[in-house]
């Protein structure tokens, strides 16, 4: 059944934050092989890191601009938020709280406001609300999502391996 709009004939498209680490770059893969269209949201100067934009709808901006993440989320059929740091720089503005909670709740309020229904959220292991600031504030966000009115998943994953791809992972500086 369609709505008479040519909408229903197109890939999904799914908005993907954190498309550009470790993680990111193999959801693009599994999203394009899957016939999805990815809408990337992309800091300035890291657009290279997309092996295959051509592919991509790529937005240039940053999570902490509402402006750029609306522009990523509308028109999606669901959202994926993967950004996430394991080490803060907070004289360069790169903190769990504004990566892990503003950014997250950011896209959740986009998400909310423009219709999209489908939210999954990449955590981690062993979250919990009295842990690391990592741990608290990946558990802050799962709560936040969880309070919300979306169709939401959340993976929490543990140590992950594979081709680092010529970008750091943990597993590969565990190695070093």
């Amino acid at each position: 059944m369609t709505n008479g709009t040519q909408r229903n004939s197109l890939p999904q498209r799914i908005g993907l934050f954190g498309g550009t680490g470790f993680v990111g770059s193999y959801l693009v893969d599994a999203l394009l092989a899957n016939d999805f269209h990815p809408v990337l949201l992309v800091r300035e100067g890291s657009k290279q890191r997309i092996e295959q934009r051509d592919r991509c709808t790529i937005v240039i901006g940053d999570i902490g601009d509402d402006s750029a993440v609306r522009r990523v989320v509308e028109d999606c059929d669901a959202l994926i938020y993967n950004i996430g740091i394991l080490r803060e720089f907070p004289d360069r503005g790169i903190t769990y709280e504004k990566l892990h909670v503003e950014g997250a709740r950011r896209t959740m309020d986009a998400a909310t406001v423009t219709g999209v229904r489908r939210f999954l959220l990449m955590s981690a292991n062993g979250v919990k609300a009295d842990g690391t600031g990592y741990q608290r504030t990946k558990f802050r966000a799962e709560r936040y999502l969880q309070d919300l009115d979306l169709d939401w998943t959340i993976f929490r994953p543990s140590v992950l391996f594979g081709d680092p791809r010529g970008r750091m992972e943990f597993a590969t500086q565990l190695s070093t």
